[in-house]
C-alpha cells in the first residue's frame, strides 16, 4: 500500500521538474550581469543531490560570459511553482 502511494507522489514530483522552462535559468543568469548563456544539460531527478536546495525541482547546467568577461559554467537551481531561481557556481 506504502508503495503505492508513493510512486504517484514521485511522478508528480518529476513531472514539476519537467515543467520548468530552460528560459527561467537563462534570465536568472542575465539578470547576475552573464552574457551568451546557453543550456548544456538539465536534471530534474534529484536536484538536491547536486548542490541543489531541496525545493528545487529541476538543476539546469549552463555556460557563458560571467560579469567579467570570462567563459564559465554555473548550475542554476529553480523551484517549481513558488521558488525561483538560484545560481550555484
Amino acid at each position: 500500500m506504502r508503495l503505492l502511494l508513493t510512486i504517484p507522489f514521485l511522478v508528480s514530483l518529476t513531472a514539476c521538474g519537467a515543467a520548468v522552462n530552460q528560459d527561467h535559468a537563462i534570465d536568472a543568469m542575465k539578470t547576475a550581469g552573464w552574457s551568451e548563456v546557453t543550456v548544456t544539460g538539465k536534471n530534474i531527478v534529484a536536484p538536491d543531490l547536486m548542490g541543489c536546495s531541496e525545493d528545487d525541482a529541476v538543476v539546469f547546467y549552463t555556460k557563458g560570459k560571467n560579469p567579467a568577461g570570462q567563459t564559465a559554467e554555473a548550475k542554476v537551481c529553480c523551484g517549481a511553482v513558488f521558488k525561483s531561481c538560484t545560481i550555484r557556481y
